[in-house]
């Protein structure tokens, strides 16, 4: 049975992660621009990794 707690692939580079979807998860800690966080959301339909969201987060 999925649990939203079980590692998922990132949509990004598909490494496992777990993401909990609440403010409890790693990524809600990670300092975003409001341009990066359209860009995740445009771009991608399932979460990513922390390690990518940071990287993204510098790029942008």
């Amino acid at each position: 049975m999925y649990s939203r707690f079980d590692p998922t692939a990132c949509a990004r580079c598909s490494n496992l992660h777990v993401c909990t979807g609440t403010p409890h998860c790693p990524c809600f800690d990670l300092p975003l621009s409001e341009e990066t966080l359209e860009y995740i959301a445009s771009h991608y339909d399932e979460c990513l990794c922390n390690a990518c969201m940071e990287e993204l987060g510098i790029k942008l």
